[in-house]
C-alpha cells in the first residue's frame, strides 16, 4: 500500500516533506483571523442554544459525543452532527433516545449554553453562484451534492464547543473572549484553515 501511495504522489509531483498540526500557533492565529473578519462582516453572531449535557459524565457533549436514533430515517446509530445512513445534518438535541458515546449513559439533560454561530444563511446565494460557476470544472457528483444542500437551505451552525482541547476563542487583543474561557473553536471550523496555516509555515520555512 505504501508503494502505491508513494507512486501516486510522485505521479502528481508531490513530496511529503512538511507536516502541519492544527495545534500549532500558526493555525490558532489564522483561525482567530478568519473568525474576527467573519464577525466584522456580520457573518458570526453569539446565540444561546440548547445543548446535550451528560449528568454522569459531568460535561456538555459535543456533536460526535452524542449518539441516538435519526429523526429522519430511524437509523439507530446516528451521531449528533449527522446521520451516516441518510446523510442528514443533525443537531444533538434532534436525536431520539440520545446517549453519551463516552460512557453510554442515558442520564441526559438539555441545558442552555452560549456559542458563536456562522451565518451560512447569509452566504447561500453567493455560494450557489460560485458552485454554478465551477460546473464545467468540478465532477458532476460534487456539483449535485452541493446544490442538494443549497436546495435544502443552509442553516447557521455553531463553530464553538464546550471542550477543553482545541483552538481557544480569543478577542481582537488576543485575550480569552469573555464567557468563552472554557470553550474552543470546533474542529470543522479550524481544521480546513490548518491547510492554509501549514502552507504558510512551509512558505516561511523554505522561503518559497
Amino acid at each position: 500500500q505504501y508503494e502505491i501511495q508513494r507512486a501516486a504522489g510522485e505521479g502528481f509531483n508531490l513530496s511529503y516533506d512538511w507536516f502541519g498540526r492544527s495545534s500549532r500557533p500558526a493555525n490558532s492565529a489564522l483561525t482567530q483571523h478568519f473568525a474576527q473578519v467573519l464577525e466584522q462582516n456580520g457573518l458570526i453572531e453569539e446565540r444561546t442554544s440548547k445543548q446535550v449535557y451528560s449528568v454522569d459524565d459531568g460535561r456538555f457533549l459535543p456533536d460526535r459525543y452524542v449518539e441516538g436514533t435519526c429523526p429522519t430515517c430511524g437509523f439507530e446509530k446516528a451521531r449528533g452532527d449527522q446521520c451516516d445512513n441518510c446523510g442528514r445534518l443533525l443537531d444533538p438535541v434532534d436525536l431520539i433516545d440520545p446517549y453519551s458515546s463516552v460512557s453510554g449513559s442515558k442520564n441526559i439533560e438539555i441545558r442552555d449554553t452560549n456559542h458563536l454561530y456562522l451565518l451560512q444563511t447569509q452566504m447561500q446565494d453567493k455560494i450557489r453562484d460560485w458552485v454554478n460557476s465551477k460546473g464545467a470544472q468540478w465532477p458532476g457528483l460534487a456539483v449535485s451534492i452541493a446544490n442538494k444542500w443549497l436546495d435544502e437551505g443552509l442553516i447557521a451552525r455553531a463553530i464553538t464547543r464546550d471542550l477543553s482541547w482545541g483552538v481557544p476563542v480569543l478577542d481582537a487583543d488576543g485575550n480569552p473572549r469573555p464567557g468563552y474561557e472554557d470553550k474552543v473553536f470546533y474542529v470543522w471550523f479550524d481544521a480546513p484553515i490548518e491547510y492554509i496555516a501549514a502552507t504558510q509555515e512551509w512558505a516561511e520555512a523554505t522561503g518559497n
